[in-house]
């Protein structure tokens, strides 16, 4: 009698199917943002494809490397505050200035570095 084998069908190595499911968070993550973050997102950082330098990406785009770099930042800070928990405070970056209630009344308004008067 003959014991028939069964063959496992082919398989992706881990570390591809890792890449993938890390491919589809990615893009699931990115598709709110404004197109061309997302397309700066995607060739920068390789989304699917190869990754490229922040000098071919302006290229590809028609853009200035400085312009890749600022869609890069905007839509890397806002996918992290997107990624907060909803019960968790957020705190502004460098440029946003923070409020905090004022003597005269319980609205808020910006802190500023000054002495009381």
């Amino acid at each position: 009698m003959s014991a028939r084998v069964q063959r496992a069908a082919p398989s992706l190595p881990d570390h591809e199917r890792d890449r993938r499911a890390l491919d589809e968070d990615v893009e699931r993550a990115i598709r709110d943002l404004p197109s061309a973050q997302v397309q700066a997102l995607r060739l920068r950082f390789g989304v699917g494809a190869r990754a490229h330098s922040r000098r071919a990406v302006a290229r590809h785009l028609g853009l200035r490397t400085s312009q890749v770099h600022r869609l890069e930042r905007i839509a890397l800070r806002t996918l992290r505050v997107l990624a907060l928990p909803r019960d968790v405070p957020r705190r502004g970056g460098a440029r946003t200035r923070h409020l905090a209630p004022t003597n005269r009344n319980t609205a808020m308004s910006p802190v500023h570095d000054c002495a009381p008067a």
